[in-house]
């Protein structure tokens, strides 16, 4: 049986995957404008996310996603679910988010299921 984090029973095999390039922009269609808190959170500098707002002026979701790829490429194999997870609890944003990127392709997958009113979920936009 597979150990669970927290009451999101998001599972460990998860929480060490270094996310895909499919699950960052599904992840980047969900943050709304605390996605420079959770990018500096990540070690994303501040420079950096200048760099992603000035060359995708039009679209945040553009913006989330380059800011994501940027901490990805930079970290590399330690880029993981946790360390986003980590950075979206810092922001107030409900670990449930990290399960909307799965779900989003029609299954579960390796998450249960979260409750609902459990905790601050983050705009959907």
């Amino acid at each position: 049986m597979r150990a669970l984090h927290d009451s999101c029973g998001i599972s460990e095999e998860v929480l060490r995957k270094v996310p895909s390039d499919k699950e960052l922009n599904r992840l980047s269609g969900l943050l709304g404008p605390e996605w420079e808190s959770v990018l500096l959170d990540l070690g994303v500098s501040a420079c950096q996310l200048f760099r992603c707002r000035a060359d995708h002026p039009h679209s945040l979701q553009s913006q989330v996603l380059a800011g994501l790829m940027v901490w990805r490429q930079s970290r590399g194999r330690s880029a993981t679910f946790r360390q986003l997870l980590q950075s979206l609890r810092a922001a107030q944003i409900h670990p449930s988010v990290i399960e909307q990127v799965f779900r989003q392709e029609g299954g579960e997958g390796d998450l249960a299921h979260c409750p609902k009113g459990s905790g601050k979920t983050a705009p959907i936009l």
